[in-house]
């Protein structure tokens, strides 16, 4: 679990340069209102401030910045999320405009449609490694098996139906298609 505590005003000088670096990304990149809002906390990454936040009683990581390594760091956070026990919601991806239209759609709050929704996820990543595959790229190998063992371990007849029933077809060319 990464060590997340309590931003404080000697923070400021190492998160503020990698938070003017990320100008644009809007108001949650802001170390004064990191500092003011609530409980906002900061671990170090290789350096790299991270953050966990605290909105209305949901825990969220704001999209990391200035990362040298951000797969390693978005897996970092991945881990620490599974190991809080809470989903990893990454925020800071849409036009702040657009945010709180959103929220309702990616905070799903029934746990039958959460356990489909990832399901889902897992099956678009499954079928990103069969097309990865398909085209030559053998690095998708294993991600694609552990991809496929975790969608089935979900267990969902939804799931089974459409590895049974379509996945195949991702697999053809478009002349073996019909």
């Amino acid at each position: 679990m990464l060590n997340f505590r309590p931003i404080c005003l000697e923070d400021r000088a190492w998160i503020e340069p990698v938070m003017q670096a990320a100008a644009g990304h809007g108001s949650e990149f802001s170390f004064v209102n990191l500092f003011l809002w609530g409980d906002q906390r900061v671990a170090s990454v290789d350096g790299t401030p991270v953050f966990l936040s605290n909105f209305s009683g949901s825990l969220t990581y704001p999209w990391p910045v200035g990362c040298r390594d951000l797969p390693g760091t978005l897996e970092l956070l991945r881990q620490d999320a599974r190991e809080r026990g809470i989903p990893l919601r990454l925020f800071g991806l849409l036009p702040e405009e657009l945010r709180e239209s959103y929220r309702p759609l990616l905070h799903e709050s029934d746990p039958g449609v959460a356990r489909i929704v990832k399901a889902a996820d897992k099956l678009s990543a499954y079928i990103k490694c069969v097309e990865e595959l398909k085209a030559g790229n053998n690095e998708f190998r294993e991600a694609a098996a552990q991809t496929r063992t975790a969608l089935e371990d979900y267990g969902l007849p939804e799931a089974a139906y459409f590895l049974e029933t379509f996945l195949p077809s991702f697999s053809l060319t478009l002349d073996e298609l019909k």
